[in-house]
């Protein structure tokens, strides 16, 4: 989508990535949290902006020979038009930059449209982390894209 603008994550939009957040998620990270992103050396907060305006975002951890997307949501009537995509594409050309062997994330069972998305750009699940979320303790899929080598995976 040639209208977007990925760049690094700011102060001035943490209101308009909190929004998102709150929009996107049962348990939401505060903002103090999200704040603490922007100073962290392993950290790399991404905001994607739409003719000037936050429309989604990503939160991707250096783990040393992988990187982690911790975090990762788009303005609810924005989706489904190209800008997760955009931001995953984004992460994925990070890891492959900076030689990750993989990159990683967790994303809630019954997340189908997120886990459909994951899953068209080659992302296999790893294993199911029983319990994972709260407060409703559903499960939790560790899902990995290689980068290098092969990791074996198990069926969600």
């Amino acid at each position: 989508m040639e209208d977007l603008e990925i760049k690094r994550m700011e102060e001035g939009d943490i209101g308009e990535v909190m929004a998102i957040e709150r929009a996107s998620f049962k348990q939401p990270w505060k903002r103090e949290f999200m704040e603490a992103e922007l100073s962290n050396p392993s950290s790399i907060p991404l905001v994607v902006l739409k003719e000037g305006k936050v429309a989604g975002y990503v939160i991707l951890w250096d783990m040393g020979e992988s990187l982690h997307l911790a975090n990762i949501a788009v303005k609810p009537e924005l989706r489904r038009k190209g800008i997760g995509r955009a931001l995953l594409k984004k992460a994925i050309a990070i890891a492959k930059k900076r030689n990750k062997k993989l990159l990683s994330l967790e994303v809630r069972r019954s997340n189908i449209a997120a886990r459909k998305l994951y899953e068209s750009e080659g992302f296999r699940v790893l294993r199911v982390i029983r319990g994972y979320y709260r407060p409703d303790f559903e499960d939790a899929l560790l899902y990995v894209l290689p980068l290098q080598g092969n990791v074996k995976s198990e069926k969600a």
